[in-house]
């Protein structure tokens, strides 16, 4: 098990797919916390997430179950089943057992991401991940990492100042505010110096983060490279797939670029759809590149409780505290071990 003092399955929404995985009468199969969850789009183009088990016999829905109007047949007698779980029709032309009822799972679908609810305790939402105004972004282009970890230690990367500097070398680290929380939602904002090259440009460049964080398993980092003039949101999904492993999707999406001349005198006279494109396809390069430092760390770490914190390492115990909600049926005050 990754950690004794950290539950593995915390409260919150998770990302299990991007839109564009799941077309019009598609299905996926996912796993989420030890456990396999269908997904499937109505021809209508409305999104479910449900159990795979058929409540009839127990047949697996998603391997061999089609899409049929607005439900999901299953492949061993005919079962029908609706977005909401019902059995609306059958094989026989018969009348439903009133107990055939599919599982369903609370999902959303934000920007071009698929979203479950997962809480241990069965409790219904208590909280939303907002939409946002995506006219003028290019659509997510996005990533995949599976590695050993959990996702309450990744999401504090958002609040871990000194490793900004000391891991991924930026300089001139500064927040430019204090570390605000409202319930379930969390945000930081930062202005650094990245002094690597970009676009061939041999100064670094200023860039301001400005991280909205909804639970554990969804952050959206608005990033603003200033000297440049260029808008990105990146996405840092992260999702348990046991006690001992995470899913961490990464996604990236770009603000079209008004002025290529600003990125580089040499895009004066191209599109700025396809400088947008240029960007995005190097900004989320440079974006995996970027998480793929901290895999090592999340992959060989333990969860040490309490830190010795150190001057300079930025408002990692406030952001620990501010995730005790995220463990129902723990005590709110520590961690305690599970099993």
């Amino acid at each position: 098990m990754y950690s004794a003092q950290l539950p593995p399955c915390p409260t919150s929404w998770y990302a299990v797919g991007f839109s564009d995985e799941l077309p019009q009468r598609g299905t996926l199969i996912r796993t989420l916390a030890g456990r396999e969850i269908l997904l499937f789009r109505t021809e209508s183009g409305i999104p479910a997430a449900v159990d795979p088990a058929c409540p009839h016999m127990g047949a697996h829905i998603g391997h061999g179950g089609v899409v049929r109007g607005e439900s999901i047949r299953c492949p061993f007698h005919g079962a029908c089943f609706d977005v909401r779980g019902a059995c609306v029709r059958n094989g026989y032309d018969t009348t439903p057992h009133p107990k055939a009822i599919l599982k369903t799972w609370p999902l959303r679908e934000r920007h071009g991401m698929l979203f479950v609810y997962l809480d241990v305790t069965g409790a219904e939402p208590a909280w939303e991940i907002p939409d946002i105004d995506a006219d003028e972004w290019t659509p997510v282009l996005h990533h995949e990492i599976r590695m050993r970890g959990h996702v309450q230690e990744i999401a504090e990367n958002s609040c871990d100042i000194g490793h900004l500097r000391l891991l991924h070398g930026y300089r001139d680290v500064e927040m430019l505010s204090d570390l605000k929380t409202d319930g379930a939602y969390l945000n930081a904002r930062y202005r650094m110096n990245r002094p690597r090259r970009t676009f061939g440009r041999p100064a670094g460049s200023v860039a301001e983060l400005d991280i909205h964080q909804y639970g554990l398993g969804y952050a959206r980092v608005e990033v603003h490279t200033v000297n440049l003039e260029i808008r990105t949101r990146h996405f840092v999904l992260a999702a348990p797939l046991n006690e001992d492993e995470v899913l961490l999707r990464l996604a990236l999406s770009v603000r079209r670029v008004e002025r290529p001349a600003t990125i580089h005198p040499l895009l004066a006279l191209a599109p700025r759809s396809w400088t947008t494109g240029l960007v995005a396809r190097m900004g989320i390069k440079g974006f995996v590149g970027d998480v793929m430092q901290d895999v090592p760390i999340w992959t060989h770490k333990v969860f040490v409780t309490p830190p010795a914190l150190m001057r300079g390492d930025g408002p990692i115990g406030a952001y620990r505290n501010w995730t005790k909600q995220f463990y129902p049926d723990q005590d709110n005050t520590t961690h305690r071990p599970v099993g």
